[in-house]
């Protein structure tokens, strides 16, 4: 077991707290979530090195505890390096206290790239957009999206992702998230292409939609391959995703 996370957050919104903390790539955390007399739910996400693992929701002014199985693909991001952090939406009040740790370790020969990591899509900019300065080749995507604040209780959005100008997700979703629910699966879809653009667009959206995507490549037997190396950046153990660029979003 890894501790991950033990701290305690107060008027943070959604401004991460980030942390160097050398964790094993895994499949399972446990986490736990206390309020400190906060009367609301909170959004929390768990993010390593850009990109979002695991996204839940607390209840209202009390107490959550899980131990949740997260996709092999989203636990290898915390191979990429040691930058770990945290978000709980709290705003006044006394704030959450989030723990979580790590169960077991786990190999496999994905590296996952987050492309967007809570990235806001509203009313007047519905669509995200990215380049990657190289081609990859992606297996799978990850999405995880959630309606907040006006969009409560929101149904038939209109999700689609593209690559490449091709359509691999379409779905119309509801707001995706209830009041102590705690762990919120993300949706998964097939890729199967090499990948230079990548766009998220909602149609129908309302104000206040938060969206993580990620990819999932794989390396070659024995270790990175050269050019994903170089494009990592790993200086010290600690890795920067550097070859993504983000469009402006289209209004």
């Amino acid at each position: 077991m890894v501790t991950i996370i033990n701290d305690y957050f107060f008027n943070t919104g959604w401004n991460p707290k980030c942390y160097n903390v050398n964790v094993k790539p895994t499949s399972k955390i446990h986490y736990v979530l206390k309020s400190r007399q906060d009367p609301y739910d909170r959004f929390v996400s768990l993010i390593a090195n850009g990109v979002e693992v695991l996204r839940a929701f607390t209840p209202f002014d009390s107490a959550i505890e899980q131990t949740v199985d997260i996709p092999e693909d989203l636990g290898m991001a915390f191979a990429l390096g040691n930058k770990v952090c945290g978000i709980v939406t709290t705003y006044v009040y006394q704030g959450w206290d989030f723990f979580a740790e790590s169960l077991n370790e786990i190999r496999n020969n994905v590296i996952p790239i987050g492309v967007f990591t809570v990235a806001s899509i509203d009313s007047k900019n519905r669509t995200l957009e990215a380049n990657l300065s190289q081609s990859v080749f992606a297996k799978r995507g990850y999405l995880y999206v959630t309606g907040h604040s006006r969009e409560e209780g929101a149904r038939g959005r209109e999700f689609k992702v593209y690559v490449d100008g091709k359509v691999v997700f379409h779905q119309y979703l509801d707001w995706g998230w209830y009041p102590g629910c705690g762990y919120v699966k993300p949706y998964i879809f097939n890729v199967n292409s090499n990948v230079k653009n990548v766009k998220v667009e909602c149609s129908n959206c309302g104000d206040y939609w938060k969206v993580s995507l990620t990819l999932i490549t794989e390396y070659i037997s024995g270790g990175l391959p050269l050019w994903l190396i170089s494009l990592l950046g790993f200086v010290g153990g600690f890795s920067t995703v550097y070859f993504i660029r983000r469009k402006s979003k289209k209004k």
